[in-house]
């Protein structure tokens, strides 16, 4: 673990290569800046799909309740069928009204060889107009694939068309993967969306509007409200698993809080400019002290009282108890965190706090302000692991089997190839109805999850 070694993946020109090395290197190669534009060196470490933008766009939008997605491109897109499948039993499990079994919200303009060769622009304008005859949707959010990329199908034209003719409303979503290897643009693409939405309404006092993430669990959710409703404070989530009408009247909470920096806190910064809401951000509300600091955070900024802030940190008082004699027996255990930014951030603090050692760390995509974070949290603790950007799952796997790390931490996908290592697996992201990982009681939750899967 001593020797740096250099990935030669260039994405264009102006991108340098990925990064396979110590902490200590990885930040001195950011300093001369011979790494830069992190956040576009995509991880190709699913064993299941390679992820594009479409699948951050569509992942989001199909959870909101009024709206129906139309993938313009062929059947055999498999991004969307890797999508709709994978979605599904995880919607289910947190709102049964987004998978009713009797309303299709999914369609394929269904392209083929002869719309590759002459256009499919007049079929993707009957397509629209017959979801909205036959189904009615408050929305119908249109997402261009590679193929209707490539041929230069103009989707954007079509929706104008179809609205100035009709009325209705129709979302372009550009997010065709041939744009790039960094699939989090997609949230961008889908919250500029969103944004167009949104209505200027009256402030609802003590209102907050969390804005949540795919991978959020009804527990999570449940955990959340449990403790802001000790200061009084009552919660909408959005954008998943919300309405339309949520998101139409989304300005009438006091501030915003972001749950996930990888699209959240641009839709957070797109709302204080226009409505001039004010927002929490910074690591997500895992751990004991994360938790504190973003509750407070939100109490504070909501304009609530010191004794509500005060009953916040009663509950965080707590629960550090149960959390200290459970981090008593993981000391010095070594762990590989796995997977996006904001979430390996706030996992590998919670994992420090434990006092485990991490010794390696792989990351999905990444940006300079990230970094940034990072260094500051591994120059408090005193390590430097093994750091991955942008790197293919074969590199990592031979560092696994050479360091044989403790336990592995990553995504869902990702942790089916690690089972073969004998390694103890827990997933960086929960779905649907899993147990708590956010709040008080999802430190105690996770950290007992970590020792079970140890031992």
């Amino acid at each position: 673990m001593n020797n740096r070694v250099e990935c030669g993946i260039n994405l264009n020109p102006t991108e340098t290569k990925c990064f396979s090395g110590t902490a200590k290197d990885f930040f001195e190669e950011i300093k001369n800046k011979k790494v830069s534009n992190l956040s576009n060196c995509q991880s190709l470490q699913s064993p299941l799909v390679t992820l594009c933008p479409m699948y951050a766009a569509y992942t989001m939008l199909y959870r909101i309740k009024g709206g129906v997605c139309l993938v313009h491109g062929p059947s055999g897109c498999s991004m969307h069928r890797n999508v709709v499948s994978f979605l599904y039993k995880d919607i289910r499990e947190i709102s049964t009204e987004l998978c009713n079994p009797f309303e299709n919200r999914a369609f394929t303009t269904k392209i083929v060889e002869d719309d590759i060769v002459f256009g499919a622009e007049e079929k993707l304008f009957n397509a629209i107009l017959e979801i909205h005859n036959r189904l009615k949707p408050e929305v119908v959010w249109v997402f261009s694939t590679c193929s209707t990329a490539i041929i230069g199908d103009d989707v954007e034209s079509v929706v104008k068309n179809v609205q100035k003719r009709t009325g209705k409303k129709v979302k372009a979503i550009n997010c065709a993967g041939i744009k790039g290897l960094n699939w989090k643009k997609g949230y961008h693409f889908a919250y500029s969306q969103l944004m167009s939405l949104v209505e200027k309404e009256e402030k609802v006092p003590q209102l907050v509007n969390v804005i949540n993430m795919a991978s959020i669990t009804k527990n999570d959710m449940e955990e959340i409200k449990r403790v802001l409703s000790m200061a009084g404070i009552s919660v909408r989530f959005i954008p998943y698993y919300s309405s339309i009408e949520e998101i139409r009247k989304s300005s009438s909470a006091i501030i915003n809080a972001v749950l996930c920096g990888s699209g959240g806190r641009f839709y957070a910064k797109m709302m204080k400019e226009k409505f001039g809401m004010e927002y929490v951000s910074g690591l997500q509300p895992i751990g004991i002290s994360e938790s504190r600091r973003w509750f407070i955070e939100i109490v504070e900024k909501t304009g609530c009282s010191k004794k509500a802030a005060a009953k916040i940190e009663e509950e965080a008082l707590k629960s550090e108890k149960e959390f200290k004699e459970i981090s008593a027996r993981l000391k010095n255990k070594r762990l590989f965190i796995s997977g996006g930014a904001p979430r390996v951030l706030s996992i590998l603090k919670f994992c420090l706090e434990l006092g485990m050692k991490p010794i390696g760390i792989g990351f999905y995509h990444y940006d300079l302000e990230e970094a940034g974070r990072l260094e500051e949290i591994l120059n408090k603790y005193g390590e430097n692991p093994w750091i991955f950007t942008g790197q293919n799952y074969i590199e990592q796997e031979k560092f696994l089997i050479e360091n044989k790390p403790d336990l592995f931490i990553g995504n869902r996908m990702t942790k089916n190839r690690i089972l073969p290592l004998n390694i103890p697996t827990v997933s960086v992201n929960a779905y649907g109805n899993c147990a708590t990982h956010l709040g008080f009681r999802g430190a105690i939750s996770f950290a007992a999850d970590i020792e079970k899967s140890i031992k």
